[in-house]
């Protein structure tokens, strides 16, 4: 269009031609930042949902040493941006089996029997401080987390060992119809969360039950609107693991609610998850 405007325009009004050349590209320049600002959020909120991006670095100082455990429960902004904005985050522990980047990264696992984290075929990780998602909790304790990413900083003694995790649990906190907890090595102890729904997903009462086995560890029946219910369970260990199978009803969909592309099966989000071992 431009090469036809060059042939046909009349050479008084040449000037005209770069001008309108000019203003297109500024047209079209503008939706492309909308794009690329559209794109950056939504990649910076993928792994940082606090105010302050360099939250890692506010707990516990730009100079101390945090290793941070990918498990894939999480997307990889979780890790990039962290490690992008907070100085402090410069080790990536890596559960997957495969690489996250093309950038350094040991590949670890965890003892069944004792919850502690190897470096496969090597020794167990040893340091001060811990970045990893919700969907495992840790030996140590936390000082500082990201909920709306479902991120949790640990000050941890010296070796690294997961104490308990979730299994049916999204990384936006939400469950399905079930979810699976359990950890290794247990003295018993307590499970405590807070749950929150969505009314206008389910617009009914939700009962969410906790089990081990036959024995029933707790119930609760949660109306609609009313956020941030908390729900404590004991464990009980059955050699040396406890575990609490939650199943959650009713439950809704939010591709047919809403009619969204999400087509997951949701129940009720598990927020605030504290494991507190036996004495």
């Amino acid at each position: 269009a431009a090469g036809v405007l060059f042939i046909t325009v009349p050479a008084r009004f040449a000037l005209a031609v770069p001008a309108v050349v000019l203003l297109f590209l500024v047209y079209e320049k503008r939706g492309a930042n909308v794009f690329v600002t559209q794109a950056g959020a939504g990649s910076r909120n993928g792994g940082i949902q606090v105010r302050h991006v360099d939250w890692v670095d506010r707990a516990v100082g730009s100079n101390a040493d945090v290793a941070f455990l990918f498990t894939n429960a999480r997307p990889p902004q979780a890790f990039w941006q962290n490690e992008f904005f907070n100085r402090s985050v410069d080790r990536l522990y890596n559960f997957v089996g495969r690489p996250l980047d093309g950038l350094p990264q040991q590949y670890i696992a965890t003892d069944p029997n004792t919850g502690v984290v190897r470096v496969v075929g090597g020794a167990p990780i040893r340091t001060k401080y811990v970045l990893t998602d919700t969907s495992q909790i840790l030996d140590g304790r936390p000082i500082a987390s990201d909920e709306g990413v479902g991120l949790r900083l640990y000050r941890v003694p010296g070796r690294v060992r997961v104490i308990g995790g979730f299994a049916g649990i999204y990384p936006d906190a939400w469950s399905g119809p079930t979810a699976t907890f359990t950890a290794n090595a247990c003295p018993g102890g307590r499970l405590s969360m807070r749950l929150t729904g969505d009314p206008d997903l389910v617009p009914h009462p939700q009962t969410i039950v906790a089990r081990s086995g036959a024995r029933e560890l707790g119930r609760i029946v949660i109306p609609p609107r009313h956020f941030n219910v908390p729900f404590s369970i004991p464990l009980v260990p059955k050699n040396g693991v406890c575990k609490a199978d939650f199943t959650i009803s009713p439950t809704g969909i939010p591709k047919l609610v809403f009619n969204r592309p999400d087509s997951r099966v949701l129940g009720i989000r598990f927020l605030d998850v504290r494991y507190e071992p036996a004495r």
